[in-house]
């Protein structure tokens, strides 16, 4: 059994009598190797530190040489604890971390959509102890069975002590559970900044991509890949549609079009294989060049092949005129630096995120015809200037209201404080 004072990973941990800690339950049982998932955590770092500047963060980590590969070049203070190999051991350790912390906040992003919805009720009866706060930090979540495993699904969400979630569909499966009080603020990573310029330039460098014209990011996903493999009588496989999504681009601009990854293994996880790379939640690098391959003009087509924190890519997307993304985090990375962007949705929280923007026209769902998407891509294209002036003019304050979901954190520890 490993225990917390055993394995513990200090980084740029400098303790005070005043520290504020909190166990931020983010890590799965494999390694954080989306970009997504990365800014998601940063960005509630950010959020978290700017309420309470003296914050040290605990995570539990199956593959701590991963998340150092972000971790470390962020600013805060967190300790990783190594995972235990066994679940009993597991649980041992986070009563253990639970003993030290203030409160817990939990931010999964979309697990608990992708939990069979009972499980949910076992993570957070793990996870809720008394006098230790439970907050959700803008989950989405659902939808949600009838029967016994929604009533399990309801009782696990009702031990949060707060709910906040980043997408309207979320906000109104939980809202039918009969759960009250739930919040809706945007995504986590829009508090996430974007690298330096002089960063950024070295990207484009280190990536040899030349600035001389219009820039168009392209997010391709090898988890879109992988849920659209195969050709129909109403579809087509996602290989085909990139290559018609590129073409497309190609004929209506004069534009330089960036096949972008946002997902990717490190080179130093050694347990990565090639099987792993290719399969569901494998490298997107390996579904990017699988498009570029069979491309039949190249023309002005690049690809990122680097490995980049979330913030240099957050600023690599900035730069484009226009984003396509099959990722959701990687169109949050473009919103939030006010680039014109569609979405290729596949689950509930993408129409819902984007609900909650005002942009709901710029959703493409997977199952709608490549001409669909192809028209949005077009409009969005010729409109891209209007468009950039209103994000220009909305998205400060959405990126400032993802700060709020701090404030909740600090409403219920001042509770707690005063109910002691």
């Amino acid at each position: 059994m490993i225990f917390l004072a055993q394995v513990g990973t200090f980084l740029n941990l400098n303790k005070t009598n005043n520290t504020v800690k909190i166990f931020l339950d983010a890590l799965s049982r494999v390694p954080t190797v989306s970009v997504g998932t990365q800014a998601l955590i940063l960005g509630s770092m950010y959020i978290i530190v700017r309420r309470f500047p003296d914050v040290e963060f605990v995570m539990l980590s199956a593959a701590p040489e991963v998340e150092h590969f972000y971790l470390d070049d962020s600013p805060f203070r967190v300790r990783l604890v190594h995972r235990s190999l066994s679940q009993f051991g597991t649980i041992q350790q986070i009563r253990q971390i639970l003993n030290e912390v203030d409160a817990v906040v939990s931010a999964w992003g979309d697990g608990y959509s992708t939990f069979p919805p009972h499980l949910i009720f076992r993570k957070t009866f793990i996870l809720k102890r008394r006098r230790i706060p439970l907050i959700l930090f803008t989950a989405s979540i659902g939808p949600f069975e009838k029967g016994l495993r929604g009533t399990m699904a309801r009782w696990g969400l009702s031990a949060f002590d707060r709910l906040t979630v980043r997408d309207m569909n979320t906000y109104r499966y939980i809202s039918a559970l009969g759960l009250k009080g739930v919040k809706a603020f945007p995504d986590t990573a829009f508090a996430l900044p974007p690298s330096s310029d002089a960063q950024i330039d070295q990207v484009f460098m280190s990536e040899c991509i030349p600035q001389d014209r219009p820039l168009i990011g392209v997010n391709v996903s090898i988890l879109l890949q992988q849920k659209m493999s195969n050709d129909t009588a109403d579809s087509i496989s996602y290989n085909k549609l990139m290559l018609l999504l590129v073409k497309h681009l190609q004929q209506i601009t004069d534009a330089t079009i960036i096949l972008i990854p946002h997902q990717f293994y490190p080179e130093k996880y050694a347990l990565t294989d090639e099987a792993m790379r290719s399969g569901r939640d494998g490298d997107d690098r390996v579904a990017v060049e699988m498009v570029r391959k069979n491309l039949e003009n190249k023309r002005n087509v690049y690809t990122v092949k680097g490995e980049y924190t979330p913030s240099e890519y957050k600023g690599l997307i900035s730069r484009c005129q226009m984003f396509i993304g099959g990722r959701m985090h990687s169109v949050i990375a473009s919103l939030s630096t006010c680039v014109p962007s569609v979405i290729m949705g596949y689950s509930h929280k993408a129409g819902g995120v984007m609900e909650m923007l005002g942009l709901s026209d710029h959703v493409w769902d997977i199952n709608n015809s490549p001409s669909e998407l192809m028209g949005k891509v077009t409009s969005v294209w010729q409109c891209r200037q209007d468009i950039r002036n209103k994000l220009l003019a909305n998205i400060p304050q959405v990126n400032e209201e993802a700060f709020k979901t701090g404030d909740v954190l600090a409403e219920v520890l001042s509770t707690k404080k005063t109910r002691l």
